[in-house]
C-alpha cells in the first residue's frame, strides 16, 4: 500500500483534524462541567440531608436529656418526700 497525498491535501488534513480535535476538547469540558454540576448538587442534598439529621438526633438528645432532668427531679423530690416522711 503506498498513498500518495499531495502537499495541500496533508494540509487540509491536518486542519480538518485540528478543528476535529478542538471539537472534541470542547465537548470533553461541557461534559466535564455537567459532571461537575451534577456532582456539587448532590454534594449539597448530601450536606443538607446530614444537617437534618444531625438536627433530628441533636432535638432527640435535648429531649432525652430533658426527660432525664425530670426524671432526676422527680426521683430527688419523691427521695426527700420519703425522707421528711421517716423524719
Amino acid at each position: 500500500m503506498c498513498f500518495s497525498f499531495s502537499l495541500q491535501q496533508l494540509v487540509d488534513l491536518v486542519k480538518a483534524l485540528q478543528e476535529k480535535l478542538i471539537e472534541e476538547k470542547r465537548k470533553m469540558q461541557t461534559l466535564e462541567m455537567k459532571i461537575r454540576e451534577e456532582v456539587c448538587k448532590e454534594m449539597a442534598e448530601q450536606l443538607v440531608a446530614i444537617e437534618n439529621a444531625y438536627r433530628q438526633d441533636n432535638f432527640l438528645l435535648n429531649l432525652n436529656y430533658k426527660i432525664f432532668q425530670v426524671s432526676l427531679k422527680k426521683a430527688i423530690v419523691d427521695r426527700n418526700s420519703g425522707i421528711n416522711a421517716c423524719t
